[in-house]
Parts: structure tokens; sequence; C-alpha cells
């Protein structure tokens, strides 16, 4: 079974080569504090090993994948997911159903009209580690964090 991993843009688009720029965008990571969740495989660790100077990423728990939604899902028009308009456009009924069906694999984006395929998340509580970003997990902000995602996503919440 695939892990699901949360990826999160840690700094802006100053001086990003534009190769890197494209994948970006085409990864919904445009702007700082912009996270995704992706499915791990070949091309998920292809785009970490081109990106890893830009972002941080880790596996997430079910229980954070249901509070994104929750809390940080929007719909088109920049409206918040509610478990009526799921109930409407989609075949799940409420949010911690579509998550839980999220984290397992069975569900995607896709299945619900308007929904957008990332969390605007605020800048962390406490701020990043000590060093600052542009250093590596543990001493800074890059890079692979494994478990401790869960952490940090909530601090943004």
């Amino acid at each position: 079974m695939a892990q699901l991993i949360a990826i999160l843009r840690v700094r802006g688009s100053m001086e990003t080569r534009g190769k890197l720029e494209v994948v970006m965008k085409q990864n919904h990571l445009t702007r700082k504090n912009h996270l995704v969740l992706i499915q791990s495989g070949t091309q998920t660790t292809g785009f970490l090993h081109v990106a890893n100077d830009w972002i941080t990423y880790g596996e997430v728990s079910e229980k954070v994948v249901e509070k994104l939604f929750r809390e940080r899902g929007e719909i088109t028009g920049g409206k918040r997911l509610t478990d009526e308009y799921l109930a409407k456009n989609s075949k799940y009924k409420t949010i911690s159903e579509y998550a839980k069906h999220f984290f397992e694999g069975t569900a995607n984006f896709k299945e619900v009209a308007g929904l957008k395929p990332l969390f605007r998340l605020h800048p962390p509580i406490k701020g990043f580690e000590k060093l600052g970003i542009k250093q590596r997990y543990p001493k800074g902000a890059l890079g692979n964090r494994k478990e401790k995602m869960n952490d940090l996503i909530l601090r943004m919440l």
C-alpha cells in the first residue's frame, strides 16, 4: 500500500530556476505555506529530489488528513468544504468518511466537484526550527521530516 505524503512549500519563488518553478506549479505549490497530499510512488520520489531545497515533506496520519479537510479544505469560490457540500457533490456523506478513503488511497480530489487540490496554511506557531528555513531538518525546515510532519501541520492549522 502506498503511503500518503504531505508536501509543504517552505520557501518562496525568488531565485528559483525556471524548470523548478514549472514543476512546483504542476504540483499546485505556487506559494509559501501551500500544502498538497500525494500518494508515494516513483514520480513523487523524482519530484521530492528536484524540489528538495524548497519543500519539506513527510508521512501524515489519518487524523491529520481529516483535520486538514475539515479546517482547510477549500472549494471553488474560496468557500470552505462542508459535509453538506460533500454529500451533494460526491458519493461521500461526511468529511470524515471522505478523509478515510482519501488516506487509504481509494478516493482523490477529482471525485468531489470543485474541491481544490491544495491547502493554504498559516505560518507555523513558534516558527520553523532554530537555524532557519535554509537548513535541513532537524536543524532547519527543509527535507524529510517523516512522522514529525504531523506536528508541523498541526502547528500551521
